[in-house]
């Protein structure tokens, strides 16, 4: 119950489950993006992001950025973070990435996201996605005791896809049947 008093007002972000979904950086992008498309996709998107008013609480371009910086901050030696500019937009990050890191705009996407870090848009409080605020109940309530889970890299589906759900029905109900008949599991 303690972990649910913790991240209760908990912030909610599509831009942490992109991340999450990044396993790679060549493969597993969300559809329809595909790793060519990743860097003409991003250029456009902060273009836009930026031009465009903020709809409901999250600022979508300032999550990216911030993950971004953060996912430099974590891969940088000592050498390469005396060069670090603290880069304020895609562009300049892509760039920072690749001459100083030598890393692709994609590798530091599939960079994982961790639990510990926090967002200035939701003033240093945890932010989730669906993916992870399941994962981190399930880890809280013990089901993943003995075993080193990073919560924040875990997708809807990555939830759906652990053997944790009770599949041995004598007979499934109508109910599920109806929802979804190829599921092993009733939802």
């Amino acid at each position: 119950m303690s972990w649910f008093k913790s991240v209760e007002h908990s912030a909610f972000s599509s831009v942490i489950g992109f991340f999450a979904a990044v396993d790679t950086h060549d493969e597993s992008f969300p559809a329809p993006l595909n790793a060519e498309s990743i860097p003409i996709n991003m250029r456009l998107f902060g273009e836009f992001e930026a031009s465009s008013p903020e709809v409901g609480t999250e600022n979508h371009l300032q999550m990216v950025v911030e993950g971004l910086r953060k996912r430099l901050d974590y891969v940088m030696d000592d050498e390469q973070r005396a060069k670090y500019t603290n880069p304020i937009d895609i562009p300049t990050i892509s760039l920072f990435a690749a001459d100083t890191l030598d890393m692709s705009l994609m590798e530091l996407i599939a960079v994982p996201e961790r639990e510990e870090w926090r967002y200035e848009a939701n003033e240093g409080a945890p932010i989730f996605s669906a993916g992870s605020f399941v994962a981190g109940a399930l880890k809280a309530l013990g089901m993943f005791d003995g075993i080193t889970v990073n919560t924040a890299e875990f997708t809807v589906k990555d939830i759906y896809e652990l053997d944790i759900f009770n599949s041995d029905f004598p007979e499934k109900p109508a109910l599920c049947i109806e929802a979804d008949y190829s599921l092993d599991y009733c939802q």
